[in-house]
């Protein structure tokens, strides 16, 4: 056949061929057997009359296929996009090969023309990846093609296998040295998420459509676990991979304003920021809430009697710093602190202050 998508035939005609090369054409095999002859010959055209070639022969075998899976072990995240797993169709060995057992992979090889493949599939545990059905899906590979993929949707944390629950008719087999399964694995992002946009959770993977210049955008990365580092990957199809690592340090909030000595009556504002500290535990710069994350600041003074504050202080996700207003009540001093949110350290030196009433 000329064609490696279209169903050949038993007999193809080039005609008013000009050139010592014959145009292209394709062998489909269409059942099991050796020594199948393949013979070329050459006549006037219009006629069945020879012009002085000799006839050219050749045997052909057709040998066993199979479909095996072409992507390997993987771990992603719960926030991650789906994966595309792969099955690639290939030709095994036979029982003329004295060397290599039978049914083991030779090659891989395209799908023959005019037939499309369904090759169906499992997911042992459906609520850690779906298929497009859920616990199943069907995946095509059309003629002229090497191979096909399926969808995985991570969902939950956990280890499950997906499968080829068959080979596409009873005349293939799976490539005995090749794998019919694998394990994938979906972990919870656990060190940081990226966004587009400061307010709403990350998650692990972006994308940027439609980039026209040599700026794509914004990128906010949030981090969850203190001390982790992992390292961000920007990549675009005919670009060198851009990289960067990030560490996520500890951070509190840190009590900020005049302390000043106050009269009685007198009333002022303090702020309460969120921030980074270094590793020695002092503050080291603002740094707004992450993405979708938000927290009620409890403020205390130690002697409500001498100065009142208000309480709680709200700072939402993508803000730095929120305001207590402290009103000074009678003669004495009292000791304002910003109680840390679990998870959270005091700034040292910084997390509380005495203000004096007069």
């Amino acid at each position: 056949m000329d064609s490696a998508t279209a169903v050949g035939g038993n007999q193809l005609i080039f005609t008013n061929v000009s050139t010592a090369r014959s145009p292209l054409f394709y062998l489909q095999g269409t059942e099991l057997g050796d020594d199948v002859v393949v013979t070329i010959e050459v006549f006037e055209t219009g006629t069945e009359t020879p012009i002085g070639y000799e006839s050219l022969s050749s045997t052909v075998d057709v040998d066993p296929s199979g479909v095996y899976l072409g992507t390997g072990d993987f771990t992603m995240t719960t926030f991650g996009a789906n994966r595309a797993v792969q099955v690639r169709s290939a030709v095994l060995r036979d029982t003329e090969d004295s060397v290599h057992l039978e049914g083991q992979f030779l090659r891989d090889q395209a799908v023959r023309g005019g037939q499309n493949l369904t090759v169906p599939m499992l997911v042992a545990d459906s609520n850690v990846i779906a298929l497009p059905a859920g616990a199943s899906g069907d995946l095509s590979i059309v003629g002229g093609q090497l191979s096909g993929i399926i969808e995985a949707d991570p969902l939950t944390a956990g280890v499950t296998t997906i499968s080829i629950a068959n080979q596409p008719n009873a005349s293939f087999s799976l490539p005995n040295n090749r794998s019919g399964e694998i394990t994938a694995t979906v972990r919870a992002p656990s060190v940081a998420l990226i966004s587009k946009d400061p307010l709403p959770q990350g998650s692990a993977s972006l994308t940027f459509d439609k980039v026209t210049s040599a700026s794509v955008g914004t990128i906010y990365v949030q981090g969850l676990s203190v001390n982790g580092a992992t390292q961000l990957r920007v990549s675009a199809p005919g670009y060198s991979d851009g990289t960067a690592d990030v560490a996520v340090v500890p951070s509190g909030f840190q009590l900020t304003g005049s302390f000043s000595n106050m009269s009685v009556g007198d009333s002022r504002n303090l702020s309460v920021r969120s921030g980074r500290l270094f590793n020695n535990g002092a503050f080291s710069g603002v740094q707004a809430v992450r993405g979708g994350q938000s927290f009620a600041i409890d403020v205390t003074s130690s002697d409500a009697s001498v100065g009142a504050i208000t309480s709680p202080v709200m700072i939402s996700n993508g803000e730095s710093s929120g305001t207590a207003k402290f009103s000074a009540v009678a003669p004495g001093t009292t000791t304002i602190q910003v109680l840390q949110p679990v998870g959270f350290s005091p700034p040292v030196g910084t997390s509380d202050a005495d203000i004096t009433v007069q």
